[in-house]
Formats: structure tokens, C-alpha cells, sequence
């Protein structure tokens, strides 16, 4: 029988993820709404245009984002309500992909810098790519106003440990909001939800990864084309154990 303290601890354990659950919500709304425009997208280009090989590619990539679709209520029941996180070995290079294919309709407006080393590691690949997602999403948000549009993709093996950047040529962090960057609610969009790094944050906690904002820009990130030296402004530093 449980004592009266451990039931209390169960309890508080249980309105805890209901309310991360109520927290949540917006954003789960805000991704499936993003995932139905993709498929409308692709629905309306099929009525103006019959051509069979292109018409197959189109309801290849419905099909794969109505996939997506379920992949999301699965995460929301499993780790926003159970708290379960469950892993297997999945490869860095397939859940980059998806994450930009996630944010695929919006990627045609920007310069994409990608230097992907591959590396295998435990993860739930899901939930990992919902992460890398969000801060893909964030870049573009950020370089929405920039002369030049540049986002870009890195990641590296080092030792028993797993480092992917993603980093973009938009305004910057002023210091004085990069302690609130991951909290809930927080933005300094207009139309943001302030939950996408907040996510992205409790995903990598979840693996026993960390995410920082990234300084060193000049060591870690790969040569861009362009004539400004200091183009990349924000970066972000995910470091995920690759043993666990």
C-alpha cells in the first residue's frame, strides 16, 4: 500500500503533466494547422496540374504528412500525457531531413547551408525531429526581414557525445532576453505561440541532452557564401549523449 506521502507525490506528478499538457495545446494546434497547409498546398497544385509523375510525388508527400499528423497526436498522448519516452537507434541524417521537410513549403525563400556528419544514437525520432523542427522554424522566423536569408544545419560526432547546430543570419538575441528564450509563452514574435523552444528545451532534457545559444560561431560552423564575415547572428548548440 502506498504511504499517504508517496500517493501526494503521485498526484502532484499528475496535475503537473495535465497542466504541461494545457500549456502545450497551442502549439500542437499551431503544428497540425502548419501540416494541413502543406497538404493543401499540395492538393491544389494536383488540380492545376494533371502531369502523372508529378501527381504521384504530390500524394507521396500527402500521405507522408497526414503520417506526420498521426506521429503528433502519438507524441502529445504518449510524452505531454504519459511522460513516456521511448527510444531506439535512429540516425542523425534521417531525422535532420525530416525536420526541414517539415518546414519544406517555407525553405524556397532562403539560403539552406547543410553540413551534416552522420552518427547514430538512442533517441525517440519523433520527438527529436519535432525539436530540430521547432528551431528550424525559429530560424526562419528570425531571417524573415533580412537582406540576406540564410539558415543553415551542422552536426558533428565528438567522443561519446552527438552537437547539432542550427543557425541563422536574422537580427540576433539581445542579452538581456537570452535567459527567457526557453521559458513558456516567451516571444518577441507578433504571431508566436512562445512554446516552439520551450518544446524543443523539454525534448532535449528528456534525452539528457542540453541546448545553449552557441558563441563560438566562427569554430563551429561551415563556410558561407557571403561578403559579410559576421552574417550568422543566432545560432543554437544541441549536445545529445550518443551511450545512454
Amino acid at each position: 500500500m502506498q504511504s499517504k506521502e508517496a500517493r501526494m507525490e503521485e498526484k502532484e506528478s499528475e496535475i503537473s503533466r495535465l497542466a504541461e499538457v494545457g500549456l502545450m495545446t497551442p502549439s500542437i494546434i499551431h503544428d497540425i494547422r502548419g501540416y494541413l497547409a502543406v497538404i493543401k498546398a499540395y492538393a491544389q497544385l494536383g488540380l492545376k496540374d494533371f502531369d502523372h509523375e508529378r501527381m504521384l510525388s504530390r500524394f507521396g508527400k500527402i500521405v507522408q504528412t497526414v503520417n506526420s499528423i498521426e506521429e503528433l497526436i502519438e507524441i502529445f498522448r504518449s510524452f505531454y500525457i504519459k511522460g513516456e519516452v521511448v527510444k531506439r537507434e535512429v540516425k542523425i541524417s534521417e531525422i535532420t531531413e525530416e525536420a526541414l521537410s517539415v518546414n519544406s513549403p517555407r525553405l524556397g525563400a532562403v539560403t539552406l547551408v547543410k553540413d551534416i556528419e552522420d552518427f547514430s544514437l538512442q533517441a525517440n525520432k519523433i520527438l527529436l525531429r519535432q525539436a530540430i523542427a521547432n528551431l528550424i522554424s525559429n530560424a526562419l522566423d528570425a531571417v524573415e526581414n533580412s537582406q540576406e536569408k540564410i539558415i543553415g544545419i551542422k552536426t558533428r560526432k565528438k567522443t561519446n557525445e552527438g552537437f547539432i547546430w542550427i543557425f541563422d543570419s536574422g537580427d540576433g538575441i539581445p542579452p538581456e532576453i537570452e535567459e527567457k528564450i526557453f521559458s513558456p509563452f516567451f516571444t518577441t514574435k507578433e504571431k508566436g505561440t512562445g512554446l516552439g523552444l520551450h518544446i524543443a528545451k523539454k525534448v532535449i532534457d528528456a534525452h539528457g541532452g542540453e541546448i545553449k545559444i552557441c558563441k563560438d560561431f566562427q569554430e563551429n560552423f561551415p563556410k558561407i557564401n557571403s561578403k559579410n564575415s559576421n552574417i550568422i547572428k543566432t545560432a543554437f548548440e544541441i549536445k545529445l549523449p550518443l551511450r545512454r
